[in-house]
């Protein structure tokens, strides 16, 4: 088994720090409950941190596992036809967290992902389908 971690952009550390400041301005000019505020305020800080630290990839058993938050799935990796890198893909299917990262195509579906490590996971799913059509 070979665990990927996502490749994270700036953006969401921005987005991240912005939702904890509105926390903290919430808490200072609510004169009323208090305690209500802050936990309807943070439900969208913690559900962020939370894909922030689930974000991952993992090749196990020829299939090829995603997730992100509420997205989990996997990949038969003998099914993917072609992989593009360096791309970004803006709409359907995206478990990740920065722009250029993967495209992959299977089946008649295609999903995007960012791995750090994007030549090793490549090479890795190339090692397990060298049929794979790799586009740069």
């Amino acid at each position: 088994m070979t665990i990927y971690k996502a490749k994270k952009s700036i953006s969401i550390y921005i987005l991240l720090l912005l939702f904890f400041i509105l926390i903290i301005i919430i808490l200072f000019y609510s004169k009323e409950d208090q305690v209500l505020n802050f936990i309807i305020a943070s439900i969208p800080l913690i559900l962020l941190i939370w894909i922030v630290l689930s974000t991952k990839y993992k090749i196990q058993e020829k299939k090829l596992h995603y997730s992100s938050g509420f997205i989990k799935g996997k990949i038969n990796i003998n099914d993917i036809k072609e992989i593009t890198i360096g791309k970004t893909k803006w709409s359907g299917l995206k478990p990740a967290l920065a722009t250029d990262g993967l495209i992959i195509k299977y089946n008649f579906e295609e999903i995007y992902i960012a791995p750090i490590k994007k030549a090793e996971m490549v090479k890795k799913l190339l090692s397990i389908n060298p049929n794979i059509k790799v586009n740069e």
